[in-house]
């Protein structure tokens, strides 16, 4: 199987080369683990940049936006004190007398 691997030279990616599986990593050629890297992308402490933000691969790209939705949701029950209440200590019944 082939895999594409990134020849970095000074922290910036040169080159985009395909390798066969199993092709050993070295401090100027890393594997692109699936990643969308292009020509001029950055190489910093193990992970790929275009710009300023992280190269991700598709699945995690759809990680990440689960995990802000769910953080988004989060912050709008701990903002809504009544939606809290009725989730963590029940609903009271109603009387209808």
């Amino acid at each position: 199987m082939a895999i594409t691997m990134a020849r970095i030279t000074s922290g910036t990616v040169t080159n985009l080369e395909t390798w066969n599986d199993g092709q050993d990593e070295s401090s100027t050629l890393k594997n692109t683990g699936g990643r969308p890297v292009e020509i001029g992308d950055f190489y910093r402490n193990g992970k790929f940049y275009h710009g300023a933000d992280e190269v991700l691969t598709p699945l995690e790209k759809e990680n990440q936006a689960l995990i802000e939705a769910l953080e988004v949701a989060a912050e709008e029950l701990r903002e809504d004190n009544e939606a809290l209440d009725i989730i963590t200590k029940g609903v009271d019944p109603v009387d209808e007398g």
